[in-house]
């Protein structure tokens, strides 16, 4: 009994305690009871969740089966599209084939039914006015002939050459040179090189193989002697051949060139010329090429052996530091105060060497950073002449310094000199600016402009560049040259032998210093 009554106890609590828990889970049930429509909406969610996302990869499926059907229709079309393009393109060529022979045959049956008018209503006076004119062009051609061909017929190479050079490389203008000779050596196996009046046969043939081998040698010896700048003046003398060969041959029954011949063999040096252009403009850039290289390499250099002095200061500094910080250390009180100043400084130099070796490690990195100089030589340019260029030297009056060193008679003078991240640029801009001020017109790798110091300081303003410019040319070499040419004669001689004195001795010091 009494451990069944123990039993009945345990159980009696046991019993309260789970009454008790369901007693507070009814009432948390009571109190998230009206939660419930969150859980609903939730769970709605999570559902539509589900299914807008079985919605979405269903339309991104069917829009990705859609875009790949338009692509190819699109790009079938584009084919299309560009197949008709060229047809079109073909046809308008063809069109204007057939129109500008239509107009050369309009114009020549024109000027043919002009000069028959011309002969009814003038009779013998357009006889008189046509050997007028061939005198006057024979007379002409001799005196080319005796006196030489002067400047009147140099013809830049951009201005005869500006509607060939269009759309043309190289290796495309020497296939269409070497076009022209194949038509050429047709012309002359099919015979419609000259033309002649003779009836005979054999007489004729021999005048017009004689004629023909006459202007060939003309032409052949124009065409060996041409260079990139002389073009203008080969084409005058040939036409002068052509003019005195055609007056020649009026003597073997009017034997004479035809001028489609004429205008083939003009074509010849014009293309001729051509190709030599490129190869000139070839040979330039590689000339620049390697000239780049060369400061580049001298820029590398100065920035490695600037490196390399900076990382030494710098370890310098440091030891200078660590010994002036345990004298510090040892120091007595009194000590201490000029310890601590001298440590200051040698912080201050510490700190200012590794802002320098930073700088100078950061300019090295930068490919594009640089200084862009405004330079002029008085003397050997005359007034207003500048010359804008860049150069990526840690020294950069370095670069001025070479280029008056030996090719010009006096020294540069440096107006302005203009740190730049983006050189390269700034530079591009100023010659952009000032493109019709160039002195040279066809070789823009030359980059001497004739303006004012103050033209190229107010343009630089307006780029928001506040540059330091020196507006006066010091020009002392020069200056000092022409106060010596005042001079008399005989003190002039005795000062300029005294300068070479002093040349010479210089120059045996810098060999002596070589050799040791």
């Amino acid at each position: 009994m009494g451990k069944l009554e123990a039993q009945a106890s345990s159980d009696y609590r046991q019993i309260s305690g789970l009454l008790n828990q369901k007693e507070v889970l009814e009432n948390r049930l009571n109190e998230l009871e009206k939660y419930q429509g969150i859980v609903d909406v939730v769970g709605h969610i999570a559902s539509e969740k589900e299914k807008c996302s079985n919605d979405i990869r269903d339309a991104k499926l069917t829009w990705q089966r859609e875009y790949e059907s338009n692509l190819k229709s699109h790009e079938a079309y584009k084919q299309m599209i560009v197949a008709e393009a060229e047809a079109f393109k073909l046809q308008i060529k063809e069109k204007i084939k057939n129109v500008e022979i239509f107009l050369e045959k309009h114009s020549q049956k024109t000027l043919f039914n002009t000069e028959q008018q011309a002969k009814n209503i003038l009779g013998d006076y357009y006889s008189l006015a046509q050997k007028t004119m061939e005198l006057k062009r024979t007379c002409n051609a001799l005196e080319n002939k005796i006196q030489g061909y002067s400047d009147e017929y140099l013809l830049p190479n951009q201005a005869i050459l500006e509607d060939l050079i269009d759309g043309y490389e190289h290796l495309d203008a020497a296939q269409r040179l070497k076009t022209i000779k194949f038509e050429i050596k047709t012309a002359i196996k099919q015979c419609v090189v000259a033309d002649c009046d003779y009836v005979e046969e054999n007489r004729k043939t021999t005048a017009i193989a004689f004629i023909t081998n006459a202007f060939n040698s003309k032409a052949d010896v124009h065409v060996s002697r041409l260079r990139h700048d002389n073009v203008g003046k080969l084409i005058e003398a040939l036409k002068d051949d052509y003019v005195l060969l055609n007056n020649y041959g009026q003597a073997f029954r009017n034997a004479r060139i035809n001028p489609s011949y004429l205008a083939l063999r003009v074509e010849e040096l014009k293309w001729a010329t051509l190709v030599l252009e490129f190869k000139e403009r070839e040979r330039e850039e590689q000339r620049e090429i390697r000239e780049q290289i060369r400061e580049e390499e001298k820029a590398r250099k100065e920035y490695e052996r600037a490196i390399k002095e900076a990382e030494k200061e710098e370890q310098l500094l440091k030891k200078a530091y660590e010994k002036a910080k345990k004298e510090f250390d040892l120091a007595t009180d009194d000590e201490k105060a000029k310890f601590d100043l001298k440590m200051q400084e040698l912080i201050e130099k510490l700190k200012n060497a590794e802002e320098k070796n930073q700088r100078v490690l950061s300019m090295a990195q930068q490919t594009r950073a640089g200084h862009v100089y405004v330079i002029s030589n008085i003397g050997s340019f005359g007034d207003d002449i500048l010359k804008l260029g860049m150069t990526r030297r840690l020294e950069p009056l370095d670069r001025v310094k070479e280029l008056g060193d030996a090719s010009v008679p006096f020294t540069f003078d440096v107006h302005a000199m203009i740190y730049s991240e983006d050189a390269p640029t700034l530079e591009k801009k100023l010659h952009h600016h000032f493109n019709h001020e160039r002195v040279n017109k066809v070789n823009y790798k030359k980059e001497f402009f004739k303006t004012s110091l103050t033209n190229v300081k107010d343009y630089l303003e307006e780029l928001g560049i506040q540059a330091k410019f020196t507006l006066k040319a010091e020009a002392l070499q020069y200056r000092e040259s022409l106060k010596i040419e005042l001079m008399p004669d005989d003190e002039q001689r005795e000062l300029e032998d005294t300068i070479e004195e002093m040349e010479l001795k210089q120059k045996d010091y810098a060999l002596v210093e070589d050799e040791e």
